[in-house]
């Protein structure tokens, strides 16, 4: 749906809901695949989010730094 045929009350609704999505991701307490969180977010904040995550969850056969 266009954001012109949108009525001001279901255009704040959508922005409301995007807002809080974006602070959910960005506070880790959701997580999503890169492609969906891409919609939400610009690349410089996923670069950051999902660079950090990686390292503070290593995969298998690695080891976190520092430990």
């Amino acid at each position: 749906m266009d954001n012109q045929e949108l009525s001001c009350e279901e255009a704040a609704e959508a922005m409301r809901k995007r807002h809080r999505y974006r602070q959910m991701i960005r506070s880790g307490k959701l997580v999503l695949p890169f492609k969906s969180a891409a919609r939400l977010l610009g690349p410089d904040c996923l670069y950051h989010l999902y660079s950090r995550r990686e390292s503070e969850n290593p995969g298998p056969g690695q080891k976190k730094a520092g430990g």
